[in-house]
């Protein structure tokens, strides 16, 4: 997700399944769930499957505060009201506990599905990842202005010298975007998913996508541009710049559930495993698609500001739009994910 934060409001300017934050003072589990695949495979992986009988929801608001969120697959993190980052949920790669203490007020946060990866300071500048490094997704290399958009084990950002530039996990492309993304000069959006990748040059042009197509989540992108944009596994949905409603491609079982109209034009879109939420110009959050561990029907009805969910996961974390920037998440809580 990429969100431009002005003071403590919040601009979806693009959005993907690895949660990505643009922020700016001036002008967004012990174990894998059954079927997910390591990254480390080399095989090709359709991802994670899930566990839909988990029992480990929760709704209930919490006492931690936050200027923003981004969601993993099974882990949260958070820039926190004095610009530190904090993670909590699953440990298993290091992904909460290795985040560096002196990573403060960074200026672009975004997580994958077991790692995270931020910019701070002055552009262009490295970014500092942690986590997950079984296929180089924690160890880019290179300057690199941002946004910063990961995936399930890829990353993708605007480099130095022009264009999206991406790395990690490479078995099916996800890191090498077409020629025209990677000459553009500009850069509106840009999202990872499980194995894919997707970007919007400028305001008025159509997005690219690149990576695996098994579903047609590369092959068969809307034509016109959006306004906000997130991936996830097999499918991205978006906001349409014109109408202000809910556009999906990709997989067919997802998209046919997709909430196309709103009494009110959609804010920001994200998305996790097989769902998506929206959320209204009022705060109000609806989701759909697969209504694993309650990430459909256990939304509270409070209005939010911002709103995340993370690659291969299926929970969501937002900030109350309330004036208390109290985190309150739902959906799996496996590891403690959904527990801020």
């Amino acid at each position: 997700m990429g969100i431009l934060m002005r003071a403590l409001g919040f601009l979806v300017l693009a959005t993907s399944t690895g949660c990505t934050l643009v922020l700016s003072e001036t002008p967004c589990d012990t174990v894998a769930p059954p079927g997910a695949s390591d990254p480390s495979d080399t095989a090709v992986d359709s991802g994670p499957a899930g566990d839909t009988n988990d029992t480990g929801d929760t709704g209930a608001p919490l006492s931690r505060t936050a200027q923003a969120l981004v969601a993993g697959g099974h882990h949260t993190c958070a820039v926190d009201l004095s610009g530190a980052v904090d993670c909590w949920g699953l440990d298993g790669e290091s992904e909460t506990t290795a985040a560096p203490a002196a990573l403060i007020d960074p200026t672009h946060l975004s997580a994958g599905y077991r790692f995270t990866c931020a910019l701070a300071g002055a552009d262009p500048s490295t970014p500092t990842c942690w986590g997950d490094e079984s296929s180089g997704q924690s160890s880019p290399t290179g300057n690199f202005l941002g946004p910063l958009a990961a995936g399930g084990a890829h990353a993708c950002a605007l480099a130095e010298t022009g264009g999206v530039a991406c790395w990690g996990r490479d078995i099916e492309g996800q890191t090498r975007p077409p020629e025209v993304v990677r000459a553009s000069e500009s850069l509106h959006l840009l999202a990872s998913g499980w194995l894919f990748s997707c970007a919007q040059s400028t305001a008025d042009s159509a997005p690219v996508c690149w990576g695996y197509d098994d579903s047609g989540q590369v092959s068969t992108v809307p034509a016109g541009p959006l306004d906000a944009m997130a991936l996830g596994q097999g499918f991205g949905v978006g906001i349409d710049r014109t109408t202000g409603q809910s556009v999906c491609w990709g997989h067919s079982d997802i998209c046919a559930r997709v909430l196309s109209e709103g009494d009110e034009p959609w804010a920001q879109v994200v998305a996790g495993l097989d769902f998506a939420c929206n959320r209204s110009e009022t705060g109000q959050v609806t989701c759909w698609g697969t209504n694993a561990n309650g990430v459909l029907t256990d939304v509270p009805a409070t209005p939010f500001r911002s709103i995340t969910a993370g690659p291969g996961g299926r929970h969501v974390c937002g900030i109350l739009d309330d004036g208390t920037d109290q985190v309150t998440c739902w959906g799996l809580d496996a590891s403690g994910q959904a527990t801020p």
